[in-house]
């Protein structure tokens, strides 16, 4: 194993912890108008470490531990009006119901765009760090944790952890083209991943996306670089922001890898389930990119 490796499961030894056990309920996500299944939105209790997704047909199962009862049901998918209920109020639901959660389409909003002469400039921004080996690091990680009496036990990272890179605009109104990940080894068939871009807006996370950006590709589409294009998103940030890559799906045996090195621009994790803060990663960079266009007003 690299040293790379050892220390992102040094790491995340640090951060993650085992979740407690409880009873499993069972839902069904869909939409209000359409009422055809809402697919891997994030669920998760908030203030805790309780989370999963909903799987393709709109399904999900939630493990509640009873000391969380008194916490807050919340699902969240780009796109979708953010849905909350209390944890108690969703218990008593699944129990006497089918348990069905509808949800409700956003209406897109669009910043208002205001021509003039400018000056472009084109520009990669991220860390474009390709693999000294094949390996790169594994999203999800597997990690080893200790428990308290009963030594070492391995255990794998939640399929939902996301890991992003900081892209540093200069302070210039930047349009986002495509977005780069170096891929290290890819051993599933198939992978399915999320995209997520979120602009810092005084230090906070924000998404800017209308619409979820899903990469659904066969083993063979995957080279060693993995480039989606988003210029029909017409995306636009005035500040810094950063990309993450999110696995949505269980793909079971195999892994997907990302090459990283120790140093680089900053790189970021969270359990998206959870709907938390992004948090630093320490020491690690992941090679993640993006190719932007600067835009600096000329003045006459």
């Amino acid at each position: 194993m690299s040293n790379l490796l050892k220390i992102a499961g040094f790491v995340f030894t640090l951060i993650l912890s085992i979740q407690g056990y409880g009873q499993t309920y069972n839902a069904k996500l869909v939409d209000a108008v359409t009422h055809a299944p809402v697919a891997f939105a994030n669920i998760g209790i908030l203030e805790s470490e309780t989370g999963t997704n909903s799987s393709e047909d709109g399904s999900f199962s939630l493990q509640i531990p009873d000391e969380l009862q008194s916490k807050t049901l919340s699902i969240f998918l780009i796109g979708y009006e953010d849905y909350k209920i209390s944890v108690n109020d969703f218990i008593a639901k699944a129990k006497s119901t089918n348990n069905t959660i509808v949800l409700n389409k956003k209406e897109a909003t669009l910043k208002e765009v205001i021509v003039k002469p400018a000056k472009l400039t084109l520009a990669h921004l991220g860390n474009d760090i390709h693999c000294k080996d094949e390996n790169g690091l594994p999203v999800p990680y597997v990690f080893e944790e200790k428990k308290k009496k009963s030594g070492k036990v391995k255990r794998e990272a939640d399929t939902l952890t996301e890991v992003g890179t900081l892209m540093k605009v200069r302070g210039k109104k930047t349009f986002i083209d495509s977005i780069a990940v170096n891929v290290g080894r890819c051993t599933y068939p198939e992978i399915l991943y999320r995209i997520n871009i979120y602009e810092l807006i005084n230090g906070k996370p924000k998404i800017i996306l209308n619409e979820p950006i899903y990469v659904r590709k066969s083993k063979n589409d995957i080279g060693k670089t993995l480039i989606v294009d988003v210029t029909d998103r017409n995306l636009v940030v005035d500040n810094n922001f950063v990309v993450s890559i999110e696995q949505i799906k269980n793909l079971g045996e195999g892994e997907f890898s990302i090459c990283g090195s120790l140093a680089g621009a900053a790189s970021y994790w969270r359990i998206a389930s959870r709907q938390g803060d992004l948090m630093k990663i320490p020491l690690i960079s992941f090679g993640i990119s993006a190719f932007v266009t600067f835009s600096e007003e000329i003045k006459k």
